[in-house]
């Protein structure tokens, strides 16, 4: 759902205009980063809470190079859904794989790969001549 799909619907579901709805939603928005930016908790009844926490330093790996690096100490924004709202998520929802969705192995393929011998190119088209149009195939045969 897009922001103003999220402003439609909230204007259908309150009877208010979408203009009035946009500007309670940004003025949400702005307020919840605030809050959280002076490191605040906001609980939101009904949906849940947001919170600031401390993230530890760590080691990770860069993910192009498959190089491994310490990343820092940050803040994080943590959100811990009401249970109503994981009651509601979980009332028998199915929820399908994305299609295209890459697999971590792949990833890790393609940083050690490049870590070897630089960028991973998929085959280029451009460096052949162009096609002309297509012949029309014959008529497909029964599996």
């Amino acid at each position: 759902m897009t922001k103003d799909e999220l402003i439609s619907q909230i204007a259908r579901d309150s009877g208010f205009n979408k203009v009035n709805c946009k500007k309670i939603l940004e003025s949400f928005i702005n307020v919840t980063i605030n809050i959280l930016g002076e490191g605040h908790r906001l609980p939101v009844f009904r949906l849940g809470v947001f919170e600031v926490v401390r993230r530890d330093a760590r080691t990770g790996r860069n993910p192009r190079t498959g190089d491994t690096m310490t990343l820092p100490e940050h803040n994080a924004v943590k959100f811990r859904p009401s249970n109503s709202l994981k009651e509601k998520v979980n009332s028998g929802l199915v929820i399908p794989d994305r299609p295209g969705k890459v697999k971590r192995a792949h990833i890790a393929k393609t940083a050690r790969k490049r870590s070897k011998g630089g960028a991973v190119r998929k085959s280029s088209k451009s460096s052949k001549e162009p096609k002309g149009p297509k012949e029309p195939k014959g008529p497909r045969e029964p599996r």
